[in-house]
């Protein structure tokens, strides 16, 4: 009876470390096969498409062209119709990430500080939606100011959001 206990313990331990060998094998190890890592120049696409550039060189578009574009859409996020928005071309600058950054009071955008962007300050009423209160309830920040912030060298949209600003006449930040 011994002798079969310990056959049966030895069997159970073989199986056991059959299961952890093949096991071990098969997982936490790189697959056979590795994917190559891409050649050439990787572009990350940013941001979404928005104005189409019309210039060669950087800005790849001109203040008249950011202005026709805001006007004609409403601004993401919000019920504001684009043809309620006051802009002007005075109303939209040609800045770096770090300019924009000190603008809306942001650590940072993910994009280097010298990098060309397009901010554009915007007028009108721009409710946003906020977080539920307790009992369930939506509730709306309306701002009177609010930007978008364009890339430069592609024209996509990268970012738009309400200004807590007093008024200023043309950009905040020229």
């Amino acid at each position: 009876m011994r002798r079969a206990a310990l056959l049966s313990l030895a069997l159970i331990l073989a199986l056991i470390l059959i299961i952890l060998l093949l096991g071990y094998n098969n997982y936490g190890q790189s697959p056979e096969h590795e994917l190559p890592l891409p050649k050439g120049t990787v572009v990350q696409v940013v941001g979404e498409p928005a104005i189409k550039p019309t210039l060669n060189g950087v800005p790849a578009f001109t203040k008249h062209d950011v202005v026709l574009y805001i006007k004609s859409r409403p601004m993401l996020f919000t019920d504001a119709p684009g043809s309620s928005i006051t802009i002007t071309e005075a109303d939209v600058t040609f800045m770096t990430s770090k300019q924009v950054n000190a603008i809306i009071n942001r650590q940072g955008l993910g994009i280097p500080d010298n990098y060309p962007l397009c901010f554009a300050q915007l007028l009108g009423n721009f409710p946003f939606p906020g977080p539920s209160t307790d009992n369930g309830k939506p509730v709306t920040v309306t701002y009177r100011y609010a930007y978008e912030v364009f890339d430069a060298k592609t024209g996509n949209l990268l970012m738009g959001g309400g200004l807590n600003i007093t008024p200023t006449p043309g950009p905040v930040l020229q």
